[in-house]
């Protein structure tokens, strides 16, 4: 079912490419798009899975019976197996719900000025797995600034550049 959703949601979305492409010209106003679910109304699931087949997509059943032969192991039973041997914590969460760690009480106390600490951490903090402290020290050393010194972030950005830059350092 999966796949018969993929192969209809791809088979749509090129199908809506074309009709966008065949009825746009120059007086089409640009804020005007066709989504899936409009070309759904277009074109019926046996058209879609026509499409497919032309395309020379494989069906649901063709892709297990592939993974079967290359000896492939589906979810359930890598967890079945994980689950005989022991391996599965009843107590662990998935990645996607572990929650960003909260900043520590000296990340609390430093002086950003003007400078937003979430834009900070995505564009500096991160990528470089620095602290606050450590980007400041770069920023001092480097251009005899503190964080709290630039008017805002675009300033700071320009001055210091890409991350890419500092690890080429």
């Amino acid at each position: 079912m999966e796949f018969n959703n993929a192969v209809k949601g791809a088979g749509i979305a090129v199908l809506a490419a074309g009709i966008l492409a065949g009825c746009s010209g120059d007086d089409a106003a640009e804020t005007e798009y066709l989504t899936p679910e409009d070309a759904e109304g277009y074109f019926t699931e046996d058209e879609l899975t026509t499409w497919a087949e032309e395309q020379n997509f494989y069906t649901q059943e063709e892709l297990e019976a592939w993974a079967d032969e290359q000896g492939f192991y589906t979810q359930e039973e890598l967890d079945t197996w994980a689950d005989e041997q022991g391996i599965i914590d009843e107590g662990a969460v998935e990645v996607d719900e572990i929650a960003e760690e909260e900043p520590t009480a000296a990340d609390a106390e430093f002086d950003f000025g003007a400078i937003d600490r979430g834009r900070l951490e995505e564009v500096y903090l991160g990528p470089l797995e620095w602290t606050p402290e450590e980007f400041n020290d770069y920023t001092v050393e480097e251009f005899d600034m503190n964080i709290a010194d630039f008017a805002d972030f675009d300033e700071l950005e320009s001055m210091v550049g890409p991350v890419e830059d500092i690890l080429a350092e």
